[in-house]
Order: structure tokens, then sequence, then C-alpha cells
């Protein structure tokens, strides 16, 4: 009887038997063999036994420029990627659409509301300002596109207006 195991089970054939088994193609290289020894081996081990391991296919030689091919490729668009993810993008620029620069003067008469509707006091600390030291402040900045329109104004003291600069007044607390 010829022992031999496969995926850890164990399986006893006569000689015959074994080798038309063999010769079936059904042997496997990571199958083991029991050697006359008693021993068990890898069935590719045994040299008489080569004859009826299932071969090695070479590759063909078109075979082998596809996969190089494919490698290479891989390679090339693996870098590719990788310079695209860290190639320095550039600041985004701003449009070159120009904004038009709000550089009317508030007219006297909407300072005067301004200054009454608000009561004589800064919107911004309460302090009350005498009529001749008011700021008119925009509470959309004309930086920010705001208009002199009398919804976007207000009355402020100097220091409230300076250091609230081209900021919204939202974004303005003192």
């Amino acid at each position: 009887m010829i022992g031999f195991m496969r995926d850890g089970q164990r399986f006893q054939l006569e000689p015959g038997a074994f080798l038309e088994w063999a010769r079936a193609g059904n042997l496997r290289p990571t199958d083991y063999v029991q050697g006359s020894d008693g021993q068990l081996r890898l069935a590719s081990t045994y040299t008489d036994l080569a004859a009826y391991l299932p071969k090695q296919q070479q590759p063909s030689l078109l075979e082998g420029v596809l996969k190089a091919g494919l490698a290479i490729g891989g390679v090339w668009l693996t870098l590719q990627i990788a310079d695209e993810l860290l190639r320095p993008k550039p600041l985004r620029q701003r449009s070159t659409r120009l904004r038009q620069r709000n550089s009317e003067r508030v007219e006297e008469w909407k300072r005067q509301h301004v200054y009454l509707r608000d009561g004589g006091r800064c919107v911004y600390c309460g302090a009350t300002i005498a009529y001749g030291r008011i700021h008119v402040d925009h509470s959309v900045s004309r930086a920010n596109g705001g208009t002199n329109h009398l919804n976007n104004l207000r009355t402020a003291c100097g220091g409230c207006n300076l250091a609230k600069g081209g900021r919204n007044a939202r974004q303005f607390v003192r």
C-alpha cells in the first residue's frame, strides 16, 4: 500500500491504483507521499513522481510583454496620480471682474437722518456724540459692496468706526 496525505487527510492506495491516479493528473505538488522508509514527503521531492505532477507552463512572450506593460503602466499611472496630488496648487485668484468702488460721499441730509434715527449715540459703544463729531458708518462696508442706502448707515463715534475698519458690523463687536 502507498500512503499519501492531502489537506490533512490520509489515504492508502495499492501501488497500481496510485500510479493510475497520479497519471490521471490528480497528484498535486503539495500532496505528501509516504516513502519506502515510512516518512511523508512532498510529492514534488520525488524525482520518479515528477513526471506525474502538473507542469508549470512557461508564459509566452506575448504574456510576458503584456504583464511587463501592465506593471510599467501601473507605475506610470501611480506616478501621474502622485504628481497631481503632490503638485502645489496655485492660490485662488481674485475675481477678474472689478468691483465698482462706492466712492460717493454720504449726503448731508442722510447724515442728519441717521444721527436723529440713532438718537445721537454710537451704535457700537453707546457714547453720546455731538453732531459735528459723528462718523457715519456703513453696516456692510463699502469694501464689501455696501451702499449708501439708509438701511446700511449707522452713527458711530470716531474710535469705534476707525477700529471697525473694513469689517462688517456683524464681524465687529466692541
